[in-house]
């Protein structure tokens, strides 16, 4: 019995230790380059792929919309965790940014827009300054992305060659959700993106999972330089506490040193001033030696610009007569006392900046960057996404000019490329094979103050009205003249999208008002009722879809009280239930039980061994 019972020990503890070492097993990623630090490269010339993950790569291909090219693997080399790919462009490849993507024993692998080719290196480079994005929070009643579409697709429509944002990408360092959506809008860009993180984006993480589970997964590096031309640019990490340590000062002042010859450009979330006056401002008040070190080497090296957010508003100081340090608006969080904004920015080769400003602004005595609440270019798509809009809105003060822009869709491949058309005013329309998944749809149109448009590319026409419903709400027994009347509404589509939601009331004379709602969260909207001096009211909700078609709720009549008929009853709020569920990993707690499981058979066995001696 002993020597039977023997063997299956043996194979169970081997089971056991092969489990173990399984979950242990690193997820094969791309390191370098990504899409928050794309490297810049001629066609014919080579360059590195880091990844991490023991298992080595077959294939490689450079993809874009309508482009697909095989990349040649000149050598592998082994590196802790991973390899080092050593690849060459292919001759005949056309300026464009490029998907990375890799074939391995694990499976296909992809890293989207991290591979920047280009034809020439530029004299001089235009770029926008995003910052603080923030997204996970809602403003006036506006959600962060929706801010951040807009931003996303100015750098599209924009004449610009590439967006940089320094920091706070998301709210919630440890917020999953938030992050994918970071991912998400960030790679609609056609453009390249560098990107750093800020305070918020280490919040709720430590060292490990802020590099192995959320930024470091979801968006890059902490840190990283890259050269294109005459230029470099150096992303830094302030980290949560707003400086930089002696071990990453020391490898900015190696990367500058190497590239002495270069106009230099850094990006940092923290400024170190932005005052007219030049004071050490904020967390490096209490780290005075860091910043006396930043900014020697910032002397030493002749650094031209230094970008930075965090305080959502703008500064703007020439330091020293040399160095410009900008600072720029909170693009799409919560506000300080400023607007929402981006700036423009132009360097040349020999070291000018140039800073875009409204007319009549001066960026160095104002804030003096272009107001992005006084423009909406939001993405709506449908569930299979056989169905994607934008919708444009432009107040007429808007200071920049948006005459023949492109704009982007993105489709589903599994319906046939000839089955999509786009509903809109355009003067072009084109669609284009994108990876396995998808098609890129591009759009040329005019863009006009004042004016609303809706431009969407669909597989189908939506012929069917939304559905819409007031859900509940609160307080149920409003006091007259007292009581704000909150309610909730739930309105969906089936065909391209909702486009508005409001809410009407109508008084006992007759006199309906019209009120906005805002998208609190999925599929459900919120409208304020203030305080009224009637006895009742009746209420309902109306809902449009981007084909124009419309439906209203059933009426509902509210009943006000009188002050002095008010019970003193605790008042309880009623929302529809919308819980997020944070993705668990459902595999990994099955191992583990798994373990858990055979270590107890194992112990009960060893037990009956012992018992039977």
């Amino acid at each position: 019995m002993k020597k039977s019972l023997l063997p299956i020990l043996a194979g169970i503890l081997a089971l056991t230790i092969a489990l173990q070492n399984y979950s242990a097993t690193p997820v094969v990623k791309i390191l370098d380059p990504r899409y928050s630090n794309p490297i810049a490269c001629f066609p014919g010339e080579l360059f590195n792929i880091t990844i991490a993950g023991m298992y080595e790569v077959d294939k490689a291909w450079l993809i874009a919309p309508g482009l697909n090219y095989t990349l040649n693997i000149v050598q592998i080399y082994p590196r802790e965790g991973g390899y080092k790919i050593l690849t060459k462009v292919p001759e005949n490849v056309k300026p464009e940014l490029y998907d990375i993507y890799l074939i391995s024993g694990a499976g296909l692998i992809r890293e989207p827009r991290c591979v920047w080719i280009i034809d020439r290196y530029p004299d001089n480079i235009t770029f926008i300054h995003l910052t603080d994005i923030h997204i996970g929070v809602i403003t006036d009643n506006i959600p962060s992305h929706y801010y951040y579409q807009t931003a996303i697709n100015l750098v599209n429509a924009l004449p610009v060659d590439f967006a940089v944002i320094t920091g706070d990408d998301i709210d919630k360092g440890n917020d999953i959700i938030a992050l994918k959506t970071f991912y998400k809008v960030t790679n609609k860009a056609r453009k390249p993106t560098f990107i750093i993180p800020g305070n918020h984006d280490h919040y709720h993480t430590d060292v490990n999972s802020f590099k192995e589970k959320y930024y470091g997964f979801y968006v890059g590096p902490a840190y990283w330089y890259r050269v294109i031309g005459s230029f470099l640019i150096v992303g830094l990490d302030t980290g949560a506490m707003g400086f930089m340590n002696s071990s990453q000062l020391k490898w900015f002042k190696n990367i500058l040193a190497k590239y002495n010859d270069k106009v230099k450009i850094v990006l940092m979330h923290h400024p170190i001033f932005n005052s007219l006056f030049g004071e050490v401002k904020g967390s490096w008040t209490a780290q005075v030696p860091s910043a006396a070190e930043f900014l020697r080497f910032v002397e030493q090296y002749e650094v031209k610009l230094v970008l930075s957010g965090h305080v959502h508003k703008d500064g703007v100081v020439l330091y020293n007569g040399r160095t410009w340090f900008v600072t720029t608006t909170t693009t799409s969080g919560p506000k300080v006392s400023q607007y929402h904004g981006f700036r423009i920015i132009t360097v040349t080769s020999d070291g000018k900046v140039i800073i875009q400003a409204p007319k009549g602004k001066d960026p160095l005595h104002e804030a003096a960057s272009f107001n992005i609440e006084k423009i909406s270019m939001r993405y709506v798509t449908n569930r299979d996404n056989t169905a994607c809009t934008i919708v444009v809105d432009i107040e007429k003060d808007f200071e920049l000019n948006l005459s023949n822009v492109i704009l982007h869709f993105y489709v589903s491949s599994q319906v046939e490329k000839y089955e999509y058309g786009i509903y809109g005013e355009v003067e072009s329309f084109e669609i284009k094979r994108y990876g396995p998944d998808w098609y890129v749809a591009t759009v040329k149109t005019d863009l006009k103050p004042g004016v609303k448009k809706i431009f969407t590319v669909a597989s189908f026409k939506d012929e069917k009205a939304p559905s819409v419903k007031i859900d509940s709400y609160s307080p149920k027994n409003p006091v007259l003249g007292k009581d704000l009347v909150t309610f909730y509404i739930s309105a969906s589509d089936d065909g391209w999208g909702v486009d508005q939601v409001y809410l009407v009331y109508e008084t006992p004379n007759g006199t309906s008002t019209v009120l906005s709602t805002y998208l609190w969260r999925g599929m459900y909207y919120i409208a304020e009722i203030p305080p009224l001096n009637f006895k009742s009211i009746e209420v309902w909700a109306k809902a449009v879809d981007f084909a124009g078609d419309w439906k209203e709720s059933e009426k509902i009549t509210i009943s006000y009280k009188q002050l002095e008929e008010e019970k003193t009853v605790e008042k309880q709020e009623q929302m529809p239930s919308s819980e997020v569920q944070e993705e668990k990993g459902i595999f990994g707690f099955s191992l583990q039980l798994a373990v858990m499981i055979i270590v107890i058979i194992v112990i009960v066995i060893a037990f009956v061994l012992i018992k039977h001696k």
